[in-house]
C-alpha cells in the first residue's frame, strides 16, 4: 500500500508481522506471504485452526480485511490461549502436535 502512495497504517505493520510469523512457520525467511492451500496443510501439522485464522486474517491482501494493530492481533491471540472454553474456530479435538515446532514456540503452546 505504501509503494502505491497510501498513508501508512498499523495493518501494514500486520501485514509484516504475518508473513515474519509464516517465515518462521516455514523455517525460511526468504518466503513471501503464504499462497495457495497452506491454512490446510498447516492445520495437517497440528496448527490450531483458531491461530491459522488469525495467521490468514493477518495476511489479507486487504488492507481493511486486516486486524486493526498489533493489539487488535495480541488480543486474539490472548483469547485462543485462555484456558476455559475453547473458540468456535477452533478443532473440538486437541490435534495430535510434534513434539517441538516452531509455532508452538512462538504461540506459547506445547
Amino acid at each position: 500500500q505504501q509503494m502505491a502512495g497510501d498513508a501508512s497504517d498499523p495493518r501494514d505493520d500486520v501485514y509484516s508481522l504475518g508473513v515474519v510469523w509464516w517465515q518462521l512457520l516455514n523455517g525460511n525467511l526468504a518466503l513471501p506471504a503464504p499462497t495457495g492451500k497452506w491454512m490446510g496443510r498447516l492445520e495437517a501439522k497440528g496448527m490450531p485452526a483458531a491461530l491459522v485464522d488469525l495467521l490468514a486474517s493477518m495476511v489479507e491482501h486487504e488492507r481493511g480485511d486486516r486486524p486493526a494493530d498489533a493489539a487488535a492481533v495480541a488480543e486474539r491471540i490472548e483469547a485462543i490461549l485462555r484456558p476455559g472454553p475453547v473458540p468456535a474456530v477452533q478443532p473440538t479435538r486437541e490435534p495430535k502436535r510434534p513434539a517441538t515446532r516452531g509455532w508452538q514456540v512462538a504461540a506459547g503452546v506445547g
